[in-house]
């Protein structure tokens, strides 16, 4: 809803509707333990009287923090659900709340840039309902009885529900079925418990509608003779293509044809599930990301709780603000790379501590530098050997073709020979060209310190929202070519880490 002149003036008259006649005032809207148990009241009342249908209506007030005049007013609501007299009148309630309060916190993480400044008010919204219901006996319209297809006893009590199930001979059946929690005359919604009560027993339920009359569209049929053509109306359009159907009317054509039908639609689900031919299958590609990056970062904050008076919207007070104290890195490089290759780019091996305002080298991009590093590979007798037998890829398993020939994987950091691939897969396994930074509940904490700070420079930034707030990943480049990919471990093991520690098959490790 639009922050205007006319949007304010219709929320405030919204808003005066309380004051009318008919309308109670409830008042701490936002206030979950007073706002629920006065709606389940007020609902009971009407409820007691004839069934009911209610949406819930909330108004609100959305801002953008320290943006003039951004106020805008808004308003979310449920569908409209039908409430009887049996009801549980306090889940309806609290599904409908919920629903509410969920549609609000979506829009909060859309991205806008708007947080929530006020809850104006609740707004509960009756209405009488009057469902529809059979009840005593009705002639069937004359076109509908001529096709002779519906069966309408003529009842004289009043449960022509439990008449109807049978059919002729009804009332000896009265006793297989429950009847149980079922008002008379029926009404719609009371058919959902009868199947539950008699779950063995399915029930359609079909309408007319006299209003609705599917037109009746002319079948044209063109004959054409040299540049002549004519038109014909087609009465029976059954009789014409009746030489163009199928002799067997769709039945089966034989036993092979019946017994795949069987086993088709006799005792499975109505699905047919289509298994690939033989000869065909799926192709696993991605064989970049099954193999481990040779450097990875981990990294953590401490953070120091520094006291503020600091005043957000009217009614919001931030009194304490989390300010980075220290942080510490410890880079993790693979067994293969060498200790002279790692100092020589100045990549340290042991945990790092920044504290207070000490000035920080960018290790990512010695880590950029160390993985252009191009070694030669380096074969033992025992390798060269058994790269000469090999006649399979080690990947994806097929054998070595003229197009797709043999070549040897090695570590081009270290020049160890690693395994023999085919050119497609070796060509796939390229050293990566981002550095993965894993923080544990980074989601949750730590990424609220890094990413405000992460726009000193004009390279590009991209972040997998999980909402406005909170993020599943984001990437910041440190060149036009290089990344650091920032990851939250927590989501992969939401378990304690002592609790994981304690399923460690090595003790004390």
């Amino acid at each position: 809803m639009a922050n205007t002149v006319s949007d304010a003036r219709a929320k405030k008259a919204r808003m005066d509707m309380v004051k009318t006649i008919g309308f109670n005032e409830i008042k701490s809207s936002a206030n979950r333990k007073i706002l629920v148990p006065e709606l389940i009241n007020l609902l009971k009342t009407h409820v007691q009287k004839h069934a009911i249908k209610f949406n819930l209506k909330l108004e609100v007030t959305y801002n953008r923090p320290n943006v003039a005049n951004s106020s805008e007013n808004r308003a979310f609501k449920t569908m409209a659900v039908e409430m009887y007299p049996d009801s549980d009148i306090r889940t309806i309630v609290e599904i409908a709340y919920i629903k509410l309060m969920k549609e609000k916190d979506e829009c909060s993480g859309r991205g806008s840039g708007f947080t929530l400044e006020s809850i104006d008010g609740l707004l509960l919204a009756v209405y009488k309902y009057t469902p529809m219901g059979g009840s005593s006996y009705i002639e069937l319209p004359a076109y509908i009885d001529r096709k002779r297809a519906t069966i309408s006893p003529q009842n004289h009590v009043i449960g022509p529900t439990a008449f109807r199930i049978e059919g002729n001979n009804y009332k000896k059946h009265e006793e297989k079925y429950n009847f149980e929690g079922i008002t008379f005359p029926t009404s719609l919604s009371d058919i959902s418990k009868f199947k539950k009560n008699n779950i063995n027993v399915p029930i359609n339920i079909y309408g007319l509608d006299k209003k609705f009359q599917i037109p009746k569209l002319p079948s044209l049929l063109l004959i054409t003779d040299g540049n002549n053509s004519h038109y014909t109306c087609i009465s029976k359009f059954s009789r014409l293509i009746r030489a163009q159907k199928t002799v067997h009317h769709g039945q089966l054509s034989g036993q092979e044809a019946l017994d795949q039908h069987k086993l088709i639609s006799g005792t499975h689900k109505p699905i047919l599930p289509e298994m690939p031919k033989e000869g065909e299958y799926v192709e696993f590609e991605a064989w970049k990301k099954t193999q481990r990056r040779p450097v990875v970062i981990y990294a953590d904050f401490e953070t120091l709780l520094m006291k503020t008076e600091e005043k957000k919207g009217g009614s919001m007070t931030v009194i304490q603000r989390h300010e980075a104290m220290s942080y510490g890195v410890l880079v993790k490089a693979s067994d293969d790379i060498p200790a002279a290759l790692l100092e020589e780019y100045e990549i340290p091996t042991e945990p790092v501590i920044y504290r207070g305002s000490e000035i920080q080298t960018d290790v990512t991009k010695h880590i950029e530098k160390l993985l252009k590093t191009n070694t030669p590979i380096i074969f033992t007798d025992e390798q060269q050997q058994s790269h000469d037998t090999c006649t399979a890829y080690n990947l994806c398993k097929t054998n070595f073709t003229y197009d797709n020939h043999k070549v040897a994987d090695h570590c081009y950091l270290s020049g160890k020979y690693r395994q023999a691939l085919c050119n497609k897969c070796n060509l796939k396994l390229q050293t990566p060209n981002f550095i993965s930074i894993f923080f544990h509940n980074h989601s949750n904490y730590d990424a609220h310190l890094i990413v405000t700070e992460l726009v000193h420079d004009t390279q590009a930034i991209r972040i997998i929202p999980n909402s406005e707030k909170k993020f599943i990943s984001f990437t910041k480049y440190v060149t036009s070519t290089f990344s650091r990919r920032y990851i939250d471990t927590f989501r992969f093991m939401s378990t304690s880490l002592s609790s994981i520690a304690k399923n460690l098959t090595t003790p004390n490790l």
